[in-house]
């Protein structure tokens, strides 16, 4: 049985061809878990963390359980990597997918069919894009899956982790994605301009990743395009761990400043 994921989102990284920077962009759309029909067009699924960053596919938050117990995926991230000594976004990724399991762990089989539209379905992936002690770029993300029948879950790797001068999608419409960055077609070329080299400069790729997101959106048909929607927002992340937003929704700024005052250890974020 193929897994199936229900839950709207994609978002694309370009690595510089010299490690440099990471320029990344993602959409905004939440659904609702049961029937997939959209919540609303204004999640932040792509966050800063001071000096790295963290998106998310899937509904932002589940919850509450009936015990009452919320789970934040941009939350959980911000606490993980505080707590962490560590700056390896493989490591930071498993740790957060841990926490997920144990999360879903406490729902009631009742409360995960409501989760899942599939029997065997993807509950959510979480993924840091980070720069280590060396300053080499990293992008990785897990994906967190359960099935109903034997009740278990079942944690996986979204992608094989790119390497300078290469990009990833995770999420929708990765068929799409392929397209545009490979100008499969009349419509890619005109959206892609042939002329246009990725991986040397970070305000291209920051506006190539938007466009990419964007030609996901426009051509995507059916549950697919139903998934994705709502403002793009787009981040590049330098090797000195410097943070430059290059579009983002003005609440996600408002969110930053909420945590910031109830964490004031977290590092200032330039928009």
């Amino acid at each position: 049985m193929s897994l199936q994921n229900k839950h709207g989102s994609l978002v694309v990284a370009v690595i510089s061809s010299k490690g440099e920077y990471v320029a990344v962009a993602g959409e905004s759309r939440n659904l609702n878990g049961t029937d997939a029909t959209p919540a609303n067009d204004d999640a932040c699924k792509l966050i800063s963390l001071g000096d790295a960053l963290f998106f998310h596919l899937g509904s932002s938050v589940y919850g509450p359980r009936n015990d009452g117990a919320v789970w934040d995926a941009n939350d959980m991230a911000r606490k993980i990597y505080r707590r962490s000594a560590s700056r390896n976004a493989h490591l930071l990724a498993l740790k957060w997918v841990s926490q997920a399991r144990q999360w879903f762990g406490g729902m009631t089989d009742e409360e995960l069919q409501r989760v899942l539209s599939k029997p065997l379905g993807k509950i959510a992936t979480g993924g840091f894009v980070t720069f280590d002690e060396n300053g080499t770029p990293s992008v990785e993300a897990q994906d967190l899956f359960y099935d109903v029948r034997a009740r278990r879950f079942r944690q996986t790797p979204d992608f094989d982790p790119p390497h300078p001068g290469q990009l990833v999608s995770s999420g929708r419409a990765k068929n799409l994605i392929i397209e545009f960055f490979a100008r499969k077609s009349e419509r890619a070329v005109h959206a892609l301009d042939p002329t246009i080299f990725i991986g040397v400069d970070p305000e291209v790729d920051a506006d190539v990743a938007k466009k990419s997101v964007q030609f996901a959106i426009d051509n995507s048909t059916g549950d697919e395009h139903a998934a994705l929607h709502g403002p793009i927002d787009v981040v590049i992340l330098r090797r000195n761990r410097t943070i430059e937003w290059v579009s983002r929704k003005p609440a996600c700024y408002r969110e930053d400043e909420s945590i910031r005052r109830l964490s004031p250890a977290m590092p200032a974020i330039n928009p």
